[in-house]
């Protein structure tokens, strides 16, 4: 039997901390968490007694607010090919709440990440794209997961009216 209960602010918060970084000492958990050091270590041991961080398969995004994850399979074109590692360390970079962003054997960028809504990630998508440019990218598609106790994938065509689309020439 699984138990679920509500997190207060200060768990989530280190349970943020302990999901972005699983070897965080107790002091760096309580500056992230902006807790004390005693808060911290309390809180901490109380999640892992609870079972709180193992039963988190998939973290349980939901509970520190997430409502969306993203997962997105970037083509890149051939000539961008030798940058892929360093477009993937600009998508680590700008989004903090990446979750894995890594080249596929075939030349690909598989990107997961969780957002409080599809707006967001439209705009964390746009302002990417604006400061890194796009000339990089061949085509994308976007799948959105609900965090909620369904799980049910959906697959998203469009999330912004200036997409990426197979678009066959006129005539």
């Amino acid at each position: 039997m699984v138990k679920i209960y509500k997190l207060d602010d200060k768990e989530k918060r280190i349970l943020d901390c302990i999901t972005r970084n699983v070897n965080a000492t107790p002091k760096e958990i309580a500056k992230a968490a902006d807790v004390d050091d005693q808060t911290a270590r309390r809180l901490y041991n109380r999640l892992f007694a609870e079972n709180a961080c193992s039963q988190l398969i998939l973290p349980n995004y939901a509970l520190l607010g997430y409502k969306v994850m993203i997962i997105q399979r970037l083509s890149v074109k051939n000539k961008s090919l030798p940058d892929v590692p360093f477009i993937t360390s600009k998508i680590e970079s700008e989004w903090s709440n990446c979750i894995d962003c890594h080249e596929t054997f075939d030349g690909k960028i598989f990107v997961r990440s969780v957002w409080k809504n599809a707006e967001e990630f439209k705009n964390a998508r746009i302002r990417l794209h604006q400061k890194h440019g796009m000339d990089w990218l061949e085509g994308e598609e976007v799948d959105m997961v609900p965090l909620n106790e369904q799980r049910n994938i959906l697959k998203v065509r469009s999330l912004w009216k200036d997409d990426l689309e197979d678009k066959k020439p006129e005539g």
